[in-house]
């Protein structure tokens, strides 16, 4: 009888449960105004494995509210997009079977230590700015592969704040490349896999050394016959903008996490401008 009573009592508590948890509360959300939304990570490039076409692209598209269920396209057409310095202003074009991906009218030459502009408009929004200076280049002095054992050496320039990201790539005879995972051996280097894969750090435990960053390797193309080790020297914004979308990857199947609030760089607006000075290095 005890026993009864014991099982009809906790099968009561679960339904009053069940019923609290099922109680709809009305939420006051904050209307949204819809910014702009750049995303241009930018530099110097190698066509060997890029499309040389798709160099220093621009993709533009909107914000939108948590409760917006319009079916309006987020990315942005018909914007006025210029990248400037001092002595130069480029225009950006939409390319006309990709809406909201725009591209320059000419080949851009990145100077160290050039101050870049970047200015949208759009009627509609506001305009918005951000401004970058171009990092100076790192140059690889080694690298080698050894029983999956990636060794990258460079010297990392004194009394500066440097960040960098690491890339392992791939190409067959046919000209087909792969990104490389990479997986560091060391805490305060961060794996990326929305960055394809690569490793993102700071000079902060070697500043002015000659540095060797040493990773395991992910499975290759069997085929390959070109392996190529990237690196680059990025603007800090660039870092940051990596670092917390590889924090967002890490909370986005946890509902417990602390939601991560992506890093901007956009003045009167939301998304990034970064710029990158890249050293390739051919395995041989």
């Amino acid at each position: 009888m005890k026993k009864t009573i014991v099982l009809i009592l906790s099968i009561l508590a679960l339904v009053s449960c069940t019923e609290f948890f099922d109680v709809s509360i009305p939420l006051e959300v904050d209307p949204h105004e819809s910014r702009m939304a750049p995303s241009a990570l930018l530099g110097n490039f190698t066509s060997d494995f890029y499309d040389e076409a798709y160099n220093n692209y621009i993709f533009l598209s909107r914000s939108k509210g948590a409760l917006d269920n319009s079916e309006t396209p987020l990315s942005i057409s018909q914007a006025t997009i210029t990248l400037s310095t001092d002595n130069i202003m480029i225009n950006y074009t939409e390319k006309y079977d990709h809406q909201g991906y725009y591209f320059p009218n000419e080949e851009i030459d990145f100077i160290a230590g050039q101050v870049y502009k970047l200015s949208i408009e759009k009627s509609g929004f506001h305009s918005i700015t951000s401004t970058q200076v171009y990092p100076s280049h790192v140059p690889v002095i080694s690298a080698n592969i050894s029983n999956e054992i990636l060794k990258v050496k460079f010297q990392d320039a004194p009394n500066v704040k440097d960040h960098y990201f690491l890339q392992l790539i791939t190409e067959n005879d046919n000209n087909i490349t792969y990104t490389v995972y990479l997986k560091p051996f060391d805490n305060s280097i961060i794996k990326s896999h929305h960055s394809g894969g690569g490793l993102l750090f700071t000079d902060e435990l070697f500043d002015g050394t000659l540095k060797e960053i040493t990773a395991k390797t992910g499975s290759m193309d069997p085929d390959a016959s070109k392996l190529k080790v990237l690196l680059f020297h990025v603007t800090e914004d660039y870092f940051y903008y990596f670092k917390s979308l590889k924090l967002n990857e890490e909370t986005e199947e946890n509902p417990f996490a602390e939601p991560v609030i992506m890093y901007t760089n956009i003045e009167n607006g939301y998304g990034i401008f970064g710029l990158r000075n890249t050293s390739e290095y051919i395995i041989e």
